[in-house]
């Protein structure tokens, strides 16, 4: 399991013009997306107490989420000429892991049958060894994956679905850019609505998420232009925006959470502080990213 870095940044549509055409000599389009772009969805499993959630508003060093991404879908109409059914496509089963300023990510790869069950029924994750693509697959993430489902009682949160416009360096396939836009929060059963545009908008439609991925280093060239357009780092969770401030009624904010209407500061009704948002601007004394020549 590699762990990389992943710098992130709220950003206009003129500004990530601006940083692209700076950069997007040494990058190559995502070959998975047309003109680099290609749809994104997750349904995110949480705790009865939403422990996820809490851990990124706490600020928690070390922390992870499990999520089932699927990249398309299909629908299916029956023989009635009426009925449709929903079966997704590419998808995996993951673990986003943050251990301080590192991120790791397991993943298996589903089967369309096995993605679809588990979307429709969380209940299924405690059999995931039925649903992988491949028998060879990581036993012990596999079991790790069941044990969390069964002991955490894992259930279906909310699910998100953004358009992701992917770049990689031409050189380092790992190092990655990534703007992401349109990202809308549905209810956890809504995972079939992703590309009707209904969800609750979790951002300014003119604003993008621009991530910058490496593993080890951050390239020189990429930190110069970075710095001469001013990019001030920041914090923003789509899941945790989703749960606390996208989705209105449609995804239930935990019991303990005085419902927010708006990225305004929250607090348990235990009056335990959280921290500004679900924006945030990093501080001052955030640890300096190596970077190479």
């Amino acid at each position: 399991m590699q762990g990389r870095y992943e710098l992130k940044y709220i950003v206009d549509g003129e500004t990530k013009h601006r940083f692209l055409e700076a950069v997007k000599e040494n990058l190559s389009a995502d070959p998975h997306g047309e003109n680099a772009v290609y749809r994104v969805s997750s349904l995110y499993f949480d705790t009865p107490d939403y422990r996820a959630v809490w851990e990124k508003l706490d600020g928690e060093n070390i922390r992870r989420k499990f999520r089932l991404r699927y990249y398309s879908f299909d629908c299916l109409i029956g023989s009635d000429n009426a009925s449709t059914s929903f079966v997704a496509a590419n998808a995996f089963m993951e673990i986003k892991h943050r251990i301080n300023n590192t991120v790791y990510k397991q993943r298996l790869r589903l089967t369309d049958n096995g993605a679809t069950a588990i979307l429709q029924d969380a209940k299924r994750l405690s059999q995931l060894a039925n649903h992988v693509a491949d028998t060879q697959s990581d036993q012990f993430l596999v079991d790790d994956i069941q044990r969390s489902a069964t002991l955490q009682q894992l259930r279906a949160a909310a699910v998100i679905t953004y358009l992701r416009e992917a770049w990689m360096g031409t050189v380092d396939h790992r190092l990655r850019i990534t703007f992401d836009s349109h990202c809308q929060a549905y209810g956890p059963h809504a995972f079939a609505e992703v590309q009707n545009s209904t969800g609750k908008c979790l951002l300014d439609p003119n604003l993008v998420i621009m991530e910058v991925k490496f593993d080890h280093a951050i390239p020189c060239w990429i930190r110069e232009v970075l710095v001469s357009q001013h990019l001030q780092l920041k914090r923003f969770s789509k899941y945790a925006s989703g749960m606390l401030h996208g989705a209105g009624s449609r995804i239930q904010c935990p019991n303990d959470i005085d419902e927010p209407t708006s990225l305004e500061p929250v607090r348990r009704k235990t009056n335990t502080a959280l921290p500004e948002g679900v924006i945030t601007i990093l501080p001052a004394n955030t640890p300096t990213i190596p970077t190479t020549t």
